[in-house]
């Protein structure tokens, strides 16, 4: 996939719209968490967790978020295969329930 603009250096992508729309579906996804959190119980287990570089012509976008005091936030960047960043974003995400 070629993400090359002229404004980003990324083509045919708004990003505003295509993190948004990762935001929100990510939000859905920690919301459903939140719910079953309640259902079951886990342990916790520490790990170590490692980046590994897409395939040449490919990109990879990392994303992570977080709720304290139930305010929630979530950010992420997109890398190419060289491990280069290339676009970030943050979100206040707002109140989680």
């Amino acid at each position: 996939m070629n993400l090359k603009d002229e404004s980003t250096g990324a083509v045919g992508i708004n990003w505003s719209r295509f993190f948004g729309v990762v935001v929100l579906n990510y939000t859905k996804s920690i919301e459903k968490a939140m719910e079953n959190a309640a259902l079951i119980s886990v342990r916790r287990r520490e790990a170590y967790i490692g980046w590994i570089c897409p395939s040449f012509g490919v990109f990879k976008l990392n994303i992570d978020g977080s709720v304290h005091a139930n305010a929630a936030a979530c950010s992420g960047l997109v890398r190419d295969h060289t491990g280069s960043f290339l676009k970030g974003f943050t979100c206040n995400v707002g109140i989680s329930l």
